[in-house]
């Protein structure tokens, strides 16, 4: 049972969903953690959750840059990338996004949490 799906704390299943959607990604379920991110930024998104969005938009595109859809997580990471700095999230964002201009490593920065964003 996905004791998560009952929090109703947004945060809770908002990290527990992209930390999930990683998983599910790393164990070659690539289209499942796809939807599952996508669901997870279109949830977040009319409840202003923008650290949460950047997440899941990081996420979403670290997906497809290792699931066949390169072009598309690259575009996704490039537009996360100009999004968080009009947002005011620029010094998580250009840790987490440099592998924009080369290499394809992308990781979370794990800097300020969503309470100091």
């Amino acid at each position: 049972m996905d004791l998560s799906a009952k929090s109703e704390d947004r945060g809770v299943r908002f990290d527990v969903a992209i930390a999930t959607g990683r998983v599910r990604a790393a164990i070659v379920k690539p289209d499942e953690a796809r939807r599952m991110l996508q669901s997870t930024l279109a949830q977040a998104k009319p409840h202003g959750y923008v650290g949460y969005q950047f997440e899941a938009r990081l996420a979403l595109g670290e997906v497809e840059m290792h699931s066949g859809h390169a072009a598309e997580g690259r575009a996704r990471l490039s537009v996360t990338r100009e999004r968080c700095g009009s947002e005011g999230l620029w010094p998580r964002c250009s840790q987490s996004c440099r592998g924009l201009s080369g290499s394809p490593a992308y990781t979370l920065n794990t800097g300020p949490s969503r309470e100091q964003m």
